[in-house]
């Protein structure tokens, strides 16, 4: 099997969130039936599409925008693309614990389905004494009205996930911490009842009990303190809000993945499909060191693109929700990714890309003596970058840019307590003359100190960069002058 690759991450990411990808690498909704054309996501009104070769080679930033959040900076806020995907994940997420939560009841109120579970099985049911047939359709209408009623607003949600800076989780401090909440559930526990979505209605008292009798079954920690259960910290500067988010995505799908699995034989006698409850993370694997080095990797070969950058200001989350794209509510996750569909994208993505060339938005940094013209009308994502100074570069423009200014050879102190780049002390007559040595091997990548001395530069073999002083510091002559008496 070959090495994967940031086509393989991303076709994850979105499969998890249950979205797809077209031919065109496009992403798009899965449509409620194969009749339908699939939708295009939409995110800033532009479509939402893959950093495919081809089309960063052709780019149309007025209407679409890469989905490419591993460029986000450390300094910034979250990005538009990634406040959509987090909408979406957590979308996925609340849909399964909806679903669950009905199959928990069937399993309930069905004595038949009863018979043939096991203990470990019955776990799972036992408490949900208030539980009956019309809990399904108050459950349902519970999770989702209060959704619709607060599209914007995720402290009105039954999950909410939000990306803190410079937070603690476990007594230690990290530069983003997923921060995991309830707030729906957590509501009931401390004795509120909300209405019914839209109006002034009321539950039944059965029914608030039933709530949080399942909320209780699937996160035993939801009435407690959840922080050390879900949270989730990430102490590197590389993609944070995104790696941080999806290692507490991987802790609630662990829970909801767990019930799913032990429960799948009654729930499929029961006519619900667990494909529609388990949340796949084939991602899980690129969150360990080795993994996050491997997309730090795959980061530097795509510049950091419009949408995805983070927005700028110290806060993480001020308007992020109020500003994101609406998510449908309705949506149902994909089914097992088509292994033929997502070959044959990769196999076009591996023929659009050219290792042995510079990737077209480093174009700038090529040699101006190529003469070759430019086709006319071509594109690329250079010119962007040139002309809007605003973007920011890739991670391997900012390392070769301070690779240029880093020291060359070894460091030492001379007698005036200054930082030296070479090869051999001065002697003590030429500390107390004030003149020093000629370095030993300057190589081909010598450089002069930057920091002006004060004193006159003479260093014999030059090689044409520098001119040798009239005279020195302290009124001595230079070595050309001094001739062959002067002691080395």
């Amino acid at each position: 099997m070959s090495e994967p690759t940031i086509l393989d991450f991303y076709f994850d990411l979105l499969d998890s969130a249950g979205l797809q990808v077209d031919d065109d690498f496009f992403v798009v909704h899965k449509p409620e039936s194969d009749k339908k054309k699939p939708d295009n996501v939409m995110v800033m009104n532009r479509k939402l599409v893959l950093p495919f070769p081809g089309h960063l080679k052709n780019p149309d930033p007025d209407n679409n925008v890469f989905f490419h959040p591993l460029c986000e900076q450390i300094i910034r806020g979250e990005s538009e693309v990634f406040a959509f995907y987090k909408r979406a994940m957590t979308m996925r997420l609340i849909l399964s614990i909806s679903t669950l939560g009905s199959g928990l009841i069937r399993l309930h109120t069905d004595i038949n389905l009863q018979k043939s579970m096991s203990i470990q099985q019955i776990e799972f049911i036992k408490d949900l004494v208030d539980a009956e047939d019309k809990t399904i359709a108050t459950w349902t209408s519970f999770i989702w009205g209060h959704i619709k009623a607060h599209p914007h607003d995720s402290t009105h949600w039954p999950l909410r996930l939000y990306v803190k800076q410079n937070g603690r989780h476990g007594g230690k401090s990290y530069q983003r911490v997923c921060s995991v909440a309830f707030p729906l559930f957590e509501r009931l526990f401390e004795g509120e009842e909300p209405c019914k979505p839209g109006t002034d209605q009321k539950y039944r008292a059965k029914d608030y009990k039933a709530f949080k009798q399942l909320a209780k079954a699937i996160f035993p920690e939801v009435d407690a303190d959840v922080s050390e259960a879900y949270n989730s910290g990430y102490g590197d500067t590389f993609a944070p809000n995104l790696l941080s988010f999806l290692m507490s995505v991987k802790k609630i799908s662990d829970r909801i993945n767990l019930i799913a699995e032990t429960l799948k034989e009654p729930l499929e006698r029961a006519g619900i499909s667990t494909d529609t409850i388990l949340v796949k993370t084939p991602w899980e694997t690129f969150l360990t060191e080795d993994g996050v080095a491997k997309l730090a990797v795959f980061n530097r070969r795509i510049p950091a693109l419009p949408g995805n950058m983070g927005v700028s200001g110290n806060q993480v989350e001020p308007t992020a929700e109020e500003n994101a794209p609406p998510v449908r509510s309705t949506q149902r996750p994909t089914q097992t990714s088509d292994n033929d569909a997502k070959a044959r994208l990769r196999q076009r993505w591996e023929a659009e890309k050219d290792d042995t060339v510079d990737p077209p938005w480093e174009d700038r940094r090529q040699s101006s003596e190529s003469n070759e013209p430019k086709p006319t009308g071509q594109k690329t994502i250079g010119d962007i970058l040139r002309k809007r100074p605003d973007l920011e570069r890739s991670t391997l423009t900012y390392e070769e840019e301070n690779r240029r200014y880093e020291p060359r050879g070894r460091q030492y102190d001379d007698s005036r307590g200054r930082t030296s780049r070479y090869g051999s002390r001065y002697d003590e007559e030429d500390r107390r003359r004030g003149w020093r040595e000629e370095p030993v091997s300057r190589g081909r990548g010598w450089r002069e100190d930057p920091e002006p001395r004060g004193y006159g530069r003479d260093y014999g073999r030059d090689n044409g960069r520098y001119s040798a002083p009239s005279r020195g510091l302290y009124d001595d002559e230079p070595l050309a002058r001094r001739g062959a008496n002067w002691r080395r």
